[in-house]
């Protein structure tokens, strides 16, 4: 797919899977990119819930311009030590004030234990070990229409309660606020409507979802492993392996994201962008 509005712009985008994603060229992101383009790209985000755009050598304040087109920036997320006031944070296992750095991820949302959690994120490669570390997308719009009706019809109206509940060691790894300081809670639609398009997507996941409200412990945990099982499926998703430059932007409400293992010897760092 090429775009071409007007002679002064040649962004070009390309699928990067069948269900989500595309890779955006002929942007330069360490400039203002002017309002024609950013509107450009936005309409691009909304129909493909995913941008990759290779920036080597992007400036933390360039990132944070960059994301100020999509939404307001936040910080929420906060870890064990003071960090700058600024609009970005970091996913590392090297950094001091670095964030969620160690480990396999599941499938989730991030601040789903929120009322409003995140509208979307930015990624952005630093340092990326040879193996392993890789982030898994899933299009829970997708999922959500594969599923055979009967169990749609099951889910309907139902809710599930999720919580910031991390135990003691893994606040420890990923170098955040222990839970007993900061646990909040909220319950949600077990599937989500997004208000602009009426399309529905699964709002389940494996690290914040506590259980659907109202139902005995062995029902829902029964259930939630039921419908957790359709995010899974490669043809809904995309598994993105980074290299030092990359730009990954995705709508945080409609995606889940999953990271790969890597050897916790591996040097990992990725620089966050958190939007309202």
């Amino acid at each position: 797919m090429e775009i071409h509005s007007n002679p002064h712009l040649d962004i070009k985008a390309e699928p990067l899977a069948s269900a989500l994603g595309i890779r955006v060229t002929g942007v330069d992101l360490t400039h203002d990119i002017g309002a024609e383009a950013a509107e450009i790209l936005r309409d691009l985000y909304q129909e493909h819930h995913l941008l990759l755009i290779k920036a080597p050598n992007l400036s933390d304040d360039a990132q944070a311009r960059f994301a100020a087109l999509f939404g307001t920036t936040s910080l929420r997320e906060r870890n064990k030590k003071a960090i700058k006031s600024n609009d970005n944070q970091y996913v590392s296992n090297i950094r001091p004030d670095g964030i969620f750095g160690k480990g396999e991820l599941d499938f989730h949302i991030d601040q789903l234990f929120l009322e409003e959690p995140l509208k979307a994120i930015i990624l952005y490669a630093v340092e990326i070990p040879e193996e392993g570390g890789d982030t898994r997308f899933v299009n829970a719009e997708a999922a959500y229409e594969a599923m055979p009706q009967a169990l749609k019809q099951r889910i309907d109206g139902l809710k599930c309660l999720h919580a910031r509940a991390y135990d003691t060691k893994t606040t420890d790894d990923w170098n955040v606020i222990e839970s007993a300081q900061d646990s909040p809670h909220w319950t949600h639609p077990m599937v989500h409507t997004e208000p602009k398009t009426g399309k529905r997507s699964l709002w389940v996941n494996k690290l914040t979802t506590l259980g659907v409200a109202g139902m005995a412990a062995e029902e829902s945990a029964a259930l939630l492993e039921e419908v957790r099982a359709y995010l899974y499926e490669p043809t809904h998703g995309y598994c993105h392996h980074w290299a030092p430059g990359d730009l990954i932007l995705w709508n945080n409400l409609t995606l889940q994201h999953a990271r790969t293992p890597f050897q916790p010897s591996a040097r990992r760092t990725l620089r966050r962008t958190a939007i309202l």
